[in-house]
């Protein structure tokens, strides 16, 4: 029964001591306080809860960097989408863009018509 006990420790000191190397990380969102919440003013893309779900933010507008860890850069506001570049990882960055896969603001050509640039960028 004692060497169960010491083989478990051991197994456990390993484990604890293994994990920082191999990155495992997680989000600590404090006891929600809503009296401390900022107030957020004018939102022009829309308001959201902030990434613990506690507090409302500004939801992010085109072009505006979101995602990450948690989602911890924010969320896009409505009909825009966050377009990552590493699209299998769900914790990476993206960026705001129109969700029926036109940019904002961005036209090519003679024709002065929008077009998605993941379509040239083969994603």
């Amino acid at each position: 029964m004692q060497n169960l006990t010491l083989g478990l420790v051991a197994a456990t000191a390993f484990v604890l001591l293994l994990a920082p190397e191999k990155g495992v990380e997680g989000l600590s969102c404090p006891f929600c306080n809503k009296a401390e919440c900022k107030n957020i003013g004018l939102c022009p893309a829309g308001v959201t809860m902030d990434v613990c779900g506690c507090c409302p933010v500004c939801s992010k507008g085109p072009g505006e960097k979101c995602g990450g860890p948690w989602g911890i850069l924010g969320k896009c506001g409505t009909g825009l989408t966050c377009s990552a570049n590493q699209r299998l990882d769900v914790n990476a960055d993206g960026i705001c863009e129109r969700a029926d896969g036109q940019e904002e603001g961005r036209r090519f050509g003679h024709s002065n018509r929008f077009y998605n640039r993941n379509r040239f960028r083969g994603i």
